[in-house]
């Protein structure tokens, strides 16, 4: 997962992003999704196996030039799928502000 800042000379942007990415990395280690739960909904794709799986997969932070990246990482071919449908239903919910890399 992937996000930047529209404008790469905006810092004040990419310091929130990097912020909101950090705490999310958190939670997201302790198989704690509410956050993308009040976005999205509690019946997102992937969404269920992710917050019963802790401890079966980790997520890596990583500052980019221009925002942040998080790697989700897993042997568990259940969490592998939950994962993939996860952030598709996050593109198919944010439009055309996401793209796939």
């Amino acid at each position: 997962m992937q996000v930047k800042a529209k404008n790469p000379n905006d810092q004040k942007q990419i310091e929130l992003i990097r912020s909101h990415l950090k705490q999310e990395q958190e939670n997201f280690s302790k198989a704690d999704f509410s956050d993308p739960k009040t976005l999205h909904g509690e019946n997102m794709p992937g969404l269920a196996v992710l917050s019963q799986s802790k401890g079966k997969y980790t997520t890596e932070y990583l500052d980019l030039e221009d925002g942040t990246q998080l790697t989700f990482k897993t042997n568990d071919s259940e969490v592998m799928d939950a994962i993939h449908m996860w952030f598709m239903a996050q593109m198919t919910d944010h439009g055309s502000d996401a793209t796939s890399m």
